[in-house]
């Protein structure tokens, strides 16, 4: 039983953000993996509009490369141009979209909750002070 490795601490990775008009937030640092399977559908459901078009204008981007250079350079059939551009969008959004999102939140002006959170946010590369909520208004939010 000593030899078993030890589980990771999700709690390094969790960022709770407010903002006295949007209320409470959180996200995480890492891999996305509804980003890697649904690519714009987990930014729509988090009311994320702007990444949302950001996703479908890049994977637009990306099919249009795609079906260019499967046809003119390898001159195949351009019918698999969508599976290719899922695959690449896939990896590519998986791996950045919880960093866009954090990033798009702390821009509305969201700030950390607690220092755990600042830390973590820190850690990051992001600099950003903590709330200057009151006690009682960060209460009001949790009711």
């Amino acid at each position: 039983m000593n030899n078993m490795p030890h589980l990771p601490d999700f709690k390094q990775n969790f960022v709770f953000l407010i903002n006295r008009k949007n209320g409470l937030r959180f996200g995480r640092f890492g891999f996305s993996l509804l980003a890697f399977l649904f690519h714009w559908i987990p930014a729509i459901l988090r009311s994320d509009y702007y990444n949302a078009a950001c996703i479908v204008g890049v994977d637009a981007c990306i099919y249009m490369v795609t079906h260019m250079i499967l046809q003119l350079v390898f001159n195949v059939d351009p019918s698999s141009a969508m599976n290719i551009t899922y695959m690449i969008g896939a990896v590519l959004w998986g791996s950045i979209y919880n960093y866009m999102f954090i990033r798009r939140m702390i821009n509305r002006d969201f700030r950390p909750v607690d220092q755990n959170s600042q830390l973590v946010l820190k850690n990051h590369h992001i600099d950003v002070e903590l709330t200057d909520m009151t006690e009682d208004e960060l209460n009001s939010f949790h009711k």
